[in-house]
């Protein structure tokens, strides 16, 4: 239907109040990301916890990867070693599961190349061996499981069905058929949206090329995320909010996310997701590969495929429950 003159005069009314909405949020965002963005971790326990987790963790996949390389993230090990050097003279809590955990991975990295016959560099050991002395840390590797086990629970109470999802990074060649995509999709719709809009879109890369292109865009997910046999593109659309929303795309896109997880996990798929930052360069190599169109943002990637026979993964160590618990009386 032909637009009247009123209604060319809201469209422009509504682009003006998007346009100084954005920017006034913009502004009120970037200043407040400036303020508190983590570049001072020495400045407290929490903020300096975040990094060490993010740079242990690192360490963990790298051990839990198919093919495993020795000498695979040494650089991190040194920074972490480092870290937790730096953590102790701090005088921060040497009881807290997130500094066991990275003691517990640095012990774990160590072992698996003296059993491997593998010589790490002396000074770094030496401060290795600093660390843990007069220090008792319980043992911990990263677990190796049958398919069948690591799915036992899928049939099982929500809360054993969702603390048995872990991200797996071992895929076996078995195709995962079109059905069972829709399937998954199906049931990860059933995720809640702002006024039923439901503005996400799955876009399930099947191309082998195709995907060794965009985990190379990507870049967390080289090592494993190219043997996958999909790889799922998860973006939310602009449009579907107002002037005034411009975050909700965000929010719509990571719930979905999460629940497109579960749905995976539901089906006996193993996936893990990557986290999609792209530069301008990156964002618009990636649109191209998939005919994104500007109008949706790309939210995740996730690599799926049915896993192989028997594979490690990482466990992941979770902070208390108070840490994430703030009840308002």
């Amino acid at each position: 239907m032909k637009a009247t003159k009123n209604d060319k005069g809201i469209q422009i009314r509504r682009r003006i109040k998007a346009f100084i909405g954005r920017w006034v949020g913009l502004r009120q965002s970037w200043w407040r990301y400036v303020r508190n963005a983590n570049c001072d971790y020495y400045k407290s326990q929490t903020d300096f916890l975040y990094i060490l987790i993010s740079n242990y963790h690192v360490i963990e996949k790298s051990l839990a990867m198919p093919d495993f390389e020795p000498g695979h993230a040494l650089e991190r090990v040194k920074v972490v070693v480092g870290d937790l050097i730096k953590y102790r003279e701090l005088g921060f809590d040497l009881h807290h599961p997130q500094y066991i955990a990275a003691m517990q991975a640095i012990r774990e990295y160590t072992c698996v190349h003296h059993n491997l016959g593998f010589s790490l560099p002396k000074d770094l050991l030496e401060e290795i061996d600093f660390l843990f002395k007069d220090v008792e840390i319980p043992e911990h590797v990263q677990p190796t499981v049958s398919k069948e086990q690591f799915f036992a629970n899928v049939q099982s109470s929500f809360p054993e069905f969702a603390r048995s999802r872990h991200s797996v990074r071992s895929y076996s060649d078995k195709e995962i058929s079109e059905d069972t995509l829709k399937a998954v999709v199906n049931l990860a719709r059933t995720t809640p949206t702002g006024c039923n809009r439901q503005p996400n879109r799955t876009y399930v890369v099947c191309d082998n090329s195709m995907i060794r292109k965009i985990v190379n865009l990507q870049g967390g997910g080289r090592g494993f995320a190219e043997k996958a046999n999909k790889l799922l593109v998860v973006t939310s659309a602009i449009d579907a909010f107002s002037y005034n929303e411009y975050n909700e795309v965000w929010k719509a896109g990571g719930m979905y996310t999460m629940n497109l997880l579960y749905a995976l996990h539901s089906y006996q798929i193993g996936a893990c997701p990557l986290m999609w930052n792209g530069m301008r360069s990156q964002d618009k190599a990636l649109r191209e590969i998939l005919n994104i169109p500007s109008k949706e943002e790309v939210v995740m990637i996730i690599a799926a495929g049915y896993p192989l026979d028997k594979f490690r993964y990482v466990t992941s160590v979770r902070n208390n429950v108070e840490d994430s618990l703030i009840i308002v009386r």
